[in-house]
């Protein structure tokens, strides 16, 4: 199937938009984005980075319909309460650069409270 559309000369963005019509309907689509995104809670032992870029790969993917700073937003609102807790001094983080660079800090807190 994915070869067929790539043989056809169509770019890579026309092929990946033309596959998700087909296999992830509309309802489909929004299930996924409410698993993956809205209710994707960081789990207590899984890491920071690692959720991040998982939630921001699945919404590109998914191409959910929101601005990088409400995607942050709703990052920061799915942190584990301990996260949360090392990050209420911080300010909070309006773009991508600034998620990685509060996750940084919190990791180090992180390390630091465990020695």
């Amino acid at each position: 199937m994915i070869t067929r559309y790539l043989r056809s000369g169509r770019s890579w963005e026309r092929c990946k938009r033309e596959l998700l019509r087909e296999f992830f309907p509309h309802f489909v689509r929004e299930r996924l984005i409410w698993d993956h995104i809205v209710f994707n809670f960081n789990q207590e032992k899984e890491a920071l980075r690692d959720y991040v870029s998982k939630v921001f790969a699945g919404a590109s993917f998914l191409q959910y319909d929101a601005v990088e700073e409400e995607l942050v937003g709703r990052i920061v609102m799915n942190l584990h309460p301990t996260v949360l807790a090392h990050a209420a001094f911080l300010e909070r983080p309006r773009s991508r650069k600034d998620l990685i660079n509060a996750v940084g800090l919190i990791e180090k807190f992180s390390v630091l409270r465990e020695r």
